[in-house]
């Protein structure tokens, strides 16, 4: 497939675990439109009494083609979680965020945020191509803080957990702080952060050392509210299996690839059925193709990469709700 699977019609019925939070008020909340790659679709049809918010329901002004302000958004949470007449059952709530896309636009309302100016090539060795894109990435980090001073204000903060994630990674100068492997093997697009943050209820810090990916993130957040769930999906609770182990379909290098990432190891599989590669990313020299020298771990890793991708396509059709 050449565009993601929400945008194909024919394959919108999914199962997701989010069905299983049953108590729960859902929103779904973008500042823009959720006819945006078929979002209206895909979330009102597998997630029954999910609710859309969307630029037309927030009497906040629209400042570019992203519809309103992330902070303008974080502040239309606020008071839905605040609000008295949701009190009496749990909420979960997705934003979506887009400030730090193009045009890169800095709302006039903006809580006091203040644009800095350096130096070009002290942007790009952090990984910045220009001004106007590492303020907006400032302006989103900002429009968070704001968002977390209210939460903090407020009955919810206690009784919450609060799962920050990117769905893509970007860096088009070379930024000096990432892995080598994150350029030779174009890895930077999918390398994402991911903070849980509920200092409530999870007491104690963790770092996750193992490879997850997104798919990860539901079993995950419903292993930490306790929900009783049916897994039928490709992920796993990443707090509470040794997994160590992403799926990764790679269209940054050519010819394309899928294949599968664990801390170690990141193996290739060419889809013009031209073989498979083997790379350590931890080496000196992430680029080389090390299958040669390491034939079982390529074998091992080549079978789980042809499994996982046969089943995601297989479940596309035959995952209904």
């Amino acid at each position: 497939a050449r565009r993601t699977s929400s945008r194909n019609p024919i394959v919108r019925d999914q199962y997701s675990i989010l069905s299983d939070f049953i108590d729960y008020e859902k929103y779904y909340m973008i500042g823009g439109s959720a006819s945006w790659a078929n979002i209206r679709s895909l979330v009102t049809y597998n997630i029954k009494n999910m609710k859309l918010i969307e630029m037309e329901d927030i009497d906040r002004p629209r400042v570019d083609v992203w519809g309103v302000s992330d902070l303008d958004l974080f502040k239309e949470a606020d008071k839905i979680l605040k609000d008295k007449k949701y009190s009496e059952s749990p909420s979960f709530i997705i934003i979506q965020t887009a400030g730090n896309h193009r045009p890169y636009t800095i709302p006039d309302d903006n809580e006091g945020f203040i644009k800095k100016t350096h130096r070009k090539e002290d942007l790009n060795k952090s990984g910045f191509k220009s001004i106007e894109q590492y303020n907006a990435m400032r302006l989103l980090d900002h429009s968070i803080e704001r968002f977390f001073e209210l939460a903090k204000k407020s009955s919810y903060y206690d009784n919450t957990v609060f799962v920050l994630f990117g769905d893509h990674g970007t860096a088009d100068p070379k930024a000096e702080h990432m892995g080598e492997e994150d350029y030779s093997l174009k890895l930077r697009s999918y390398n994402v952060p991911l903070i849980i943050y509920s200092p409530k209820i999870i007491q104690q810090s963790k770092e996750v050392k193992q490879a997850s990916g997104l798919s990860d993130l539901m079993p995950t957040i419903a292993g930490i509210c306790e929900i009783p769930y049916t897994n039928k999906t490709m992920g796993n609770d990443i707090l509470k299996t040794g997994n160590d182990i992403a799926f990764l379909v790679n269209k940054k290098m050519s010819p394309s690839s899928y294949g599968v990432i664990n801390s170690e190891f990141y193996l290739r599989v060419f889809r013009d059925g031209s073989g498979s590669e083997l790379h350590k990313i931890s080496g000196e020299d992430p680029a080389s193709d090390i299958k040669g020298s390491f034939l079982k771990e390529a074998d091992s890793l080549k079978k789980i990469a042809d499994a996982i991708y046969q089943t995601s396509k297989y479940m596309l059709y035959h995952n209904n709700n």
